[in-house]
């Protein structure tokens, strides 16, 4: 369940608050942002977070897992949940860009070759979000291979 409140920014009123539920954390996502639209009377029309990231709940579960994880310092946990979160869903683009930000950061050429294909194939997946500096990598160093770097559309 996820409580939203909706604020004027201007005067910081509370316009509207509501909860939403359901079965999964993308499909919550996709209804909170339609009532927030409905609310700011937005009527324009964008992809949903499904279209974007994974529809699949499991991949999702194992990239949050892998996430927080990696922000806590346990790596080798959470480049295995990454890899889940990409066995589950091979078009999972934020999952693919983590884990080879990881393999690129470590110079591990094996694993950059074997996610290639797939970043390929998800790279119209890929949003400001994806390759964000805000996303949590386990090193800042890059080294000049076909990974994708902190701009995805590079």
């Amino acid at each position: 369940m996820l409580e939203v409140g909706v604020h004027e920014v201007a005067s910081g009123k509370q316009v509207r608050l509501f909860s939403v539920t359901g079965r999964n954390a993308v499909a919550i996502a996709d209804e909170a942002a339609a009532r927030i639209r409905a609310v700011v009377d937005d009527n324009s029309s964008g992809p949903r977070l499904a279209d974007l990231e994974s529809a699949n709940p499991e991949a999702f579960r194992h990239f949050i897992r892998g996430a927080q994880a990696g922000a806590e310092g346990r790596f080798s946990e959470g480049d295995r949940e990454l890899h889940l979160a990409v066995a589950a869903d091979s078009g999972f683009a934020s999952a693919i860009v983590a884990l080879m930000r990881n393999a690129r950061a470590l110079g591990d050429e094996a694993t950059l070759a074997r996610l290639a294909p797939l970043f390929a194939r998800a790279r119209n997946r890929l949003t400001e979000w994806t390759g964000s500096s805000r996303m949590h990598t386990r090193h800042s160093t890059t080294a000049n291979t076909s990974a994708p770097s902190n701009s995805p559309r590079s």
